[in-house]
């Protein structure tokens, strides 16, 4: 009689981390006016972490760490800023549209603070120095943030559980602002630590946008075999 043979259990657990949806492979990251960053995304969950320098993302040049694809056109992005280490009161994380990966270049970002709130701020043109002046909406993470381009002006939203949606802004700011950034920008996700000299961590997931690759990819290093090409022998 033939002996029945039986799929190993730890082969199984391993089939199983092939449902994933990893959708890094387009992003490109980098330090802006900084150095010393670093992130690693994570295939099983959609999580990024990122590990940001930076004197800050304000003024007239910024210092932080970016993962980004360029982008033309109107579109959307969104993510949950789950954590951000408390670096300084002003370290931030979100979402931004920029026009390049100059320090000094224009920007809108969404953002969550680790004790000012969550906000947008924007700079209208390289160089010029960014505004508004003050705190944000009050909120931490984790928290959602979205930022949407229509033409030339740029869209700020928060949530707390991603589905419903409100206007981010500066306390008695706009949560919207026009500028004129031309085709194609850069638009991704933002970290900086506000403490030149210290790396801060901050983990981002539930990242959604209207430019990227939505098609789902085996995570590396896992097994490139279906269930039915493993029961087939046996």
């Amino acid at each position: 009689m033939r002996s029945q043979c039986r799929v190993p259990i730890v082969l199984l657990l391993a089939v199983s981390l092939i449902i994933v949806g990893a959708y890094a492979a387009d992003w490109t990251s980098e330090d802006i006016g900084t150095a010393g960053g670093s992130d690693e995304y994570d295939a099983r969950t959609g999580q990024w972490t990122i590990n940001a320098d930076g004197v800050d993302i304000w003024g007239s040049s910024d210092g932080f760490r970016f993962i980004y694809q360029e982008v033309s056109g109107d579109f959307e992005i969104s993510c949950q800023v789950l954590s951000i280490e408390n670096t300084d009161g002003w370290a931030k994380g979100g979402v931004m549209g920029r026009t390049s990966t100059e320090g000094p270049a224009a920007y809108a970002f969404s953002f969550v603070s680790v004790a000012n709130g969550t906000s947008l701020q924007w700079r209208v043109s390289d160089g010029a120095g960014a505004q508004p002046d003050g705190s944000g909406t009050a909120g931490a993470a984790p928290y959602y943030v979205k930022l949407v381009r229509e033409d030339n002006t740029f869209f700020s939203f928060r949530s707390l559980d991603g589905d419903d949606w409100e206007e981010n802004h500066t306390v008695n700011q706009p949560s919207e602002i026009l500028i004129e950034m031309g085709d194609p920008i850069l638009a991704g996700l933002a970290l900086t630590s506000h403490s030149s000299g210290n790396i801060c961590t901050a983990e981002f997931d539930s990242i959604e946008a209207s430019f990227a690759d939505q098609r789902p990819v085996e995570a590396a290093g896992k097994l490139s075999i279906t269930w039915g090409e493993i029961k087939a022998p046996y």
